[in-house]
């Protein structure tokens, strides 16, 4: 399975508006603001899409690994 649509546009404006930066210099409100869904919406589709990044690379790469 791959991202949505909706994960992969979350994913992009996270990056470029810093979410993902240390010190974050956005947070869930803003992209949530960005994409005119709520906080906890931004919240859940970026877990989920991190999720899925995680599953479709780390996890797959590391059962390709062992196989």
């Amino acid at each position: 399975m791959s991202l949505t649509e909706a994960q992969r546009e979350l994913l992009v404006v996270a990056s470029e508006c810093g979410y993902l930066e240390i010190p974050r210099t956005c947070s869930l409100a803003d992209l949530g603001d960005q994409l005119d869904i709520s906080d906890s919406s931004a919240s859940e589709r970026f877990r989920r899409g991190v999720r899925q990044l995680v599953q479709q690379t780390v996890v797959n790469e590391s059962a390709s690994a062992q196989g």
